[in-house]
């Protein structure tokens, strides 16, 4: 199985067309009239979180969706450092990043 920690977002073109106007780069797949698919490694990428680390996680270097453990980090560092990622991205680009895996703690499934 492959996939990244976070799910690659589908959203309106009129956000793509906010973005666009200082990131003239930013990849996006059409699906549908009115809704684009923007690459969730690009704009963590673009956040600055790409090979940076916080408490033993690391955004991986060369793919961002990526996040290892590098040291002793615990759980809650994982969800520490993901939230600092979709809080960041959403102050960026108004994209809200969700989590792609399931996260499972001693209380069960957990949501960020």
């Amino acid at each position: 199985m492959q996939g990244g920690f976070f799910k690659n977002p589908v959203v309106p073109t009129s956000i793509l067309a906010v973005i666009r106007e200082c990131h003239k780069n930013v990849p996006y797949f059409s699906q549908g009239t009115d809704m684009v698919k923007i690459p969730a490694a690009w704009l963590i990428d673009n956040a600055g979180f790409k090979g940076e680390q916080y408490e033993g996680v690391r955004c991986h270097p060369t793919q961002p969706l990526v996040l290892t453990n590098v040291g002793n980090a615990r759980g809650e560092d994982l969800i520490s450092f993901a939230t600092k990622i979709i809080e960041r991205v959403y102050d960026m680009f108004g994209i809200q990043l969700e989590p792609e895996v399931r996260l499972i703690g001693s209380k069960g499934i957990m949501t960020l």
